[in-house]
């Protein structure tokens, strides 16, 4: 039964790297983005197809090595014992990292939307409890709900493109690369910054957990590509319908344009409802950032009874909570942060690592085959 309960299909994989890949956008990337680049954000999405295909493929080298094994253990064997236990901390720590970061982000969102009068950490307490409880049922339920959490998310997706479409109107993101190619390729870059981290949570699945496994890398990679190709979709239509100069007014601009539709006369504030899909990337990646955190602590530590590693996801999220209440003293700096210390510093240590890692792994696969084909030649 608990083998049956780590099995997730390759379409599901999809369908989570999806949401992995909408999160960081939520209230922070989708700000820095338009103020880097204005009207031409949605070609800076375009074009961070092309560029993302470069750390997915170190990604997907790293989880074809060693397919019965996780991240953790895979370290262990390319880096050795106790270099690979020092990465583990690593790469944990920011998994952690952006746990808190979209902890605090749908918090604040919630605040801003709906809940102005409502304490923070409420709010942050039922949003870990719907967290914890997935996490505690297993990968499994993870990847069911996100299943049908994608389905509602397209459903609203579709709803939103058809109600704004009347709206919206090409002359509102001309000129075209106003201010010339560069500013453009470093939205680009943004937009690999937001949108691949998450990903890396994967990695705490063994490719021998996922059935119809060699469909792993297609639709992983495809449900990337389509979280980008939202994005780009949200971009346009944003800056379409009101203009970039009011997208740089507004905190949560996407939540504005959707006011705009409108469904009859008996619905009113629709904004309100379809602007929930939002909250939906955000929920399935802290999910998916606290099960590799639990998995961390249970292999680390060699926990086996089931209590104990309720015990310690509750612990873990207890302390994501409070610190994501005390991570930004107020909006501007989460922008400064996701802006600049977070894309140019801390996801280049990742991507370092990941290189390193995908280096080391190509080195002993070539040993590994020199001594293979002397080893036949002996014989």
């Amino acid at each position: 039964m608990e083998k049956n309960n780590n099995i997730i299909s390759a379409t599901q994989i999809g369908i989570i790297g999806y949401f992995l890949g909408n999160a960081f956008f939520v209230g922070m990337g989708n700000l820095n983005i338009n103020e880097l680049v204005n009207q031409d954000a949605w070609i800076s999405g375009i074009i961070s197809i092309l560029i993302c295909l470069i750390p997915i493929g170190f990604l997907l080298y790293i989880i074809n090595y060693q397919p019965d094994k996780n991240i953790l253990e895979k370290n262990k064997i390319i880096f050795g014992k106790w270099l690979g236990q020092f990465v583990n901390i690593i790469i944990s720590l920011y998994v952690f990292l952006i746990f808190v970061i979209l902890l605090w982000a749908t918090t604040n969102y919630s605040v801003v939307i709906y809940l102005t009068d409502t304490p923070k950490w409420f709010i942050t307490s039922l949003f870990l409890i719907v967290i914890i409880h997935t996490v505690v049922k297993g990968i499994e339920t993870i990847a069911r709900t996100s299943e049908i959490l994608f389905l509602i998310a397209n459903i609203m997706m579709i709803i939103i493109v058809l109600g704004l479409l009347k709206h919206s109107s090409f002359y509102n993101v001309k000129p075209i690369m106003r201010d010339g190619v560069i500013p453009v390729l470093k939205g680009s870059i943004l937009y690999l910054a937001y949108s691949f981290p998450p990903l890396l949570s994967l990695l705490i699945i063994p490719k021998k957990n996922i059935k119809n496994e060699k469909k792993f890398n297609k639709y992983l990679l495809g449900g990337f590509i389509f979280s980008i190709i939202t994005m780009v979709i949200v971009f346009y239509i944003n800056i379409s319908v009101i203009t970039t100069n009011l997208t740089d007014l507004y905190r949560l601009p996407s939540y504005y344009v959707l006011k705009k539709i409108v469904i009859t006369d008996y619905f009113n504030n629709i904004e309100n409802y379809i602007s929930i899909h939002w909250f939906l990337p955000l929920l399935v990646t802290m999910i998916m950032c606290l099960y590799f955190l639990s998995e961390y602590i249970k292999q680390t530590f060699k926990i086996q009874k089931k209590k104990y590693m309720n015990l310690s996801i509750i612990v873990i999220a207890a302390i994501a909570g409070i610190v994501s209440n005390y991570l930004f003293k107020n909006g501007t700096d989460s922008l400064v942060f996701m802006g600049k210390t977070f894309p140019y510093l801390i996801s280049l240590i990742i991507l370092a690592i990941l290189v390193i890692t995908s280096i080391i792994i190509y080195i002993k696969k070539k040993i590994q085959k020199n001594n293979n084909q002397e080893y036949e030649k002996e014989i």
